[in-house]
């Protein structure tokens, strides 16, 4: 008798202990899903950031925040293109 309350007493701390380790892997895994929803979520945040840092940033803004006109830019990139010897 004492024999087989030690037998059930072993399979029942087998079993608690698989159990244990079963819900282990199932929190990392619902972790890990969590993560990956994360960085999924913050890259479609930075692509959104990327699309309106491109709608803002034209050749004319930008050498508008330089300070430079858009006209005397123009005109010295225009000399720039041609052919020396033309």
């Amino acid at each position: 008798m004492l024999g087989l309350c030690i037998v059930i007493m072993a399979v029942t701390l087998t079993a608690a202990s698989m159990l244990t380790v079963r819900q282990q892997r199932l929190d990392a895994v619902y972790d890990m899903a969590r993560s990956l929803e994360r960085a999924a979520a913050h890259d479609r945040q930075l692509q959104e950031v990327r699309i309106d840092i491109a709608r803002r940033v034209t050749p004319e803004a930008v050498l508008q925040m330089a300070g430079v006109s858009v006209r005397s830019s123009l005109s010295r990139w225009s000399g720039a293109t041609r052919c020396r010897r033309c």
